[in-house]
């Protein structure tokens, strides 16, 4: 599992980002934020697809 790169404060236990992709994307190491990056545009592209699937099914 990867870890967040700046929610960990010396000596203590890591501190978890808001629920917001923001915050989250924030708190990742630069090789993450490239996954993340990825990983969003395609759940964005499936919600987009999913949205015209459910227009096409309601007859729109």
């Amino acid at each position: 599992m990867a870890s967040p790169a700046a929610s960990m404060p010396p000596g203590g236990d890591p501190v978890v980002p808001a629920a917001d992709p923001v915050a989250i994307r924030a708190a990742l190491t630069p090789m993450l934020v490239a996954e993340f990056d990825r990983e969003w545009e395609l759940v964005l592209e499936r919600a987009v697809s999913l949205a015209e699937m459910k227009a096409l099914l309601r007859g729109r």
